[in-house]
C-alpha cells in the first residue's frame, strides 16, 4: 500500500509541476519525479486524471 500511495503523491506533484512548467517537457517532469518512463507516467496520469499530461499542460 505505500507504493501505491507514494506513486499518488509523485503523480500530484507532477501534474502541479506540469501546469505550473511551460518550459519543461513531459519527460523531464516525468524523469524529475521519478517515474523510470514517460510512457509509465503518461499511463498513470490517464488513469487517476482522465487526460494526457500533454492535455494537462497546455
Amino acid at each position: 500500500m505505500a507504493v501505491v500511495a507514494g506513486t499518488s503523491v509523485r503523480l500530484q506533484r507532477a501534474r502541479a509541476d506540469l501546469e505550473a512548467t511551460a518550459g519543461s517537457s513531459v519527460s523531464e517532469v516525468a524523469a524529475r519525479w521519478g517515474f523510470s518512463s514517460a510512457i509509465r507516467f503518461a499511463a498513470a496520469n490517464r488513469r487517476r486524471y482522465g487526460c494526457t499530461p500533454s492535455q494537462a499542460h497546455r
